[in-house]
């Protein structure tokens, strides 16, 4: 039987998970392995951690491994393999002082679209660059060819099979890389005075090379990998995973730049892109998880029986807003009695990431008939209820909640001609639906939450 390994990094901790040919898990384990609190990971022990979990997966009979990454996330290294630099995460929020060290014309250009998603406090260009001002030696470097600078799945692939690639949702993303045509934007790099080498852009489902005696068959994105998954890759579906933060990505005909959403390459297969949109709340499951250190919420379990309405607000902004653009938006607790209990905390954290759904769907202008969940985080029924109620749309939950992990598995597939794509809608098993669409939309509670966050324009920490 094939068995297909699976490593998903996260900025928490990294997943292994290794899968049968019918796609049931049959193995799971994770190494903790967080990042740090000013957003940087050590990038040498990513690799090994990586590295270790690929030949536990080859020692329970898998062949063939798939690699999933945070995204916009950026290291430099030594044609040798050695790190130069540590990974700046994309919860990193230093780049922002090297983004207010720019030249006039530089932020001038950065206000018009499409150069404000492109060129902005915390986007990878600015990561890049920040890379090069807190290691100015790398610069010579990488201009002369005796380093590579780019996202973190670059990287690892490099590492393990000496190949210098970028998967196609991951090397889009970092503002360097056309999203339609899969180019390099050269005046974003002139911009910015980038002299650095690129790498080739694969596809998410196709022989990069062997590494730990399996053979690297698929490499993407961790949210893209999670559309897969869901079969959220064209139609009127979307996908919401919840986790460290709250990502909704919804397919598109075409390359599109639609209501301040981020457009995004789905999946690369063969000669096909398919295209989507992207709004995420960055930091919402680790807001989660503040609150359960600090004691507001005692386990997962309290997220289920919150009051069904709260007048407090929450925004759940550690690192910025991406929607409505306010990067330096800072997290918000508003409308604070002396009858607030922890119960209302709680309730305004669960309604803030569903109105934060709603808001993205809105912006996209785009028919979608059913949301499908992933991600730790939607455990939680309650959340899933509350999505459901103010979107007016029908959610749905696997039972492997593992989204990433299940699309590298799909992936392999992919890449040995063991699956068509077609079929992937077939292997999503066990469907539970949440549906509380036709119920009361909240339009009152949504809009009050939305002027707060549109609010904090004016607000300076």
């Amino acid at each position: 039987m094939n068995r297909y390994a699976c490593v998903d990094v996260g900025t928490t901790r990294v997943k292994l998970s290794v899968y049968d040919e019918n796609f049931a898990r049959i193995r799971s384990e994770y190494n903790v392995d967080p990042i740090s609190r000013s957003g940087l990971h050590d990038p040498e022990a990513v690799y090994q951690t990586v590295k270790q979990m690929l030949r536990r997966a080859r020692d329970l009979g898998a062949t063939s491994a798939g690699l999933a990454t945070y995204r916009a996330s950026v290291v430099a290294w030594k044609t040798d393999g050695t790190p130069l630099t540590p990974i700046i995460t994309w919860v990193n929020t230093e780049s922002q002082g090297t983004y207010e060290k720019q030249p006039f014309y530089i932020k001038t250009v950065a206000k018009v679209p499409p150069f404000d998603l492109i060129i902005s406090p915390y986007s990878p260009l600015l990561r890049f660059l920040r890379l090069q001002e807190i290691r100015p030696e790398i610069k010579p470097m990488l201009a002369s060819g005796e380093a590579m600078l780019w996202t973190l799945e670059s990287y690892l692939a490099y590492r393990l099979t000496g190949r210098f690639v970028s998967d196609a949702t991951s090397a889009t993303l970092t503002g360097l890389i056309h999203p339609k045509t899969l180019k390099v934007i050269g005046i974003a790099k002139s911009l910015l005075k980038l002299d650095l080498p690129i790498p080739e852009v694969v596809g998410n489902a196709e022989l990069i090379g062997t590494a730990e005696g399996l053979e690297l068959e698929a490499l993407a994105a961790d949210q893209q990998a999670a559309c897969l998954a869901e079969g959220a890759v064209s139609g009127p579906v979307a996908k919401v995973t919840n986790g460290t933060g709250t990502f909704l990505d919804i397919p598109v005909e075409e390359y599109s730049s639609v209501g301040g959403l981020i457009p995004i390459v789905i999946l690369k297969l063969e000669n096909s892109i398919f295209h989507g949109v992207e709004g995420y709340l960055p930091t919402s499951g680790r807001v989660v998880e503040l609150m359960i250190e600090l004691g507001i919420i005692r386990d997962y379990a309290e997220l289920e029986n919150p009051p069904v309405a709260s007048r407090v607000k929450v925004v759940p902004a550690f690192a910025g807003l991406q929607l409505p653009r306010l990067p330096d938006a800072k997290g918000l607790i508003a409308g604070l009695t002396p009858a607030t209990d922890r119960g209302s905390i709680i309730s305004a954290l669960m309604d803030a990431i569903a109105f934060h759904v709603r808001l993205v769907l809105e912006a996209s202008k785009r028919r979608v008939e059913v949301l499908r969940a992933n991600g730790n985080l939607s455990r939680s029924t309650e959340l899933l209820r509350r999505i459901s109620c103010v979107t007016g749309l029908p959610v749905e939950r696997q039972a492997d909640l593992e989204g990433t992990m299940k699309g590298l598995a799909l992936l392999q597939a992919l890449s040995e001609d063991r699956l068509k794509l077609v079929d992937v809608g077939s292997t999503r098993k066990e469907v539970e639906v949440i549906n509380e669409a036709g119920k009361d939309r909240r339009d009152g509670d949504y809009q009050d939450w939305k002027s707060l966050t549109e609010s904090l324009k004016n607000f300076r920490a």
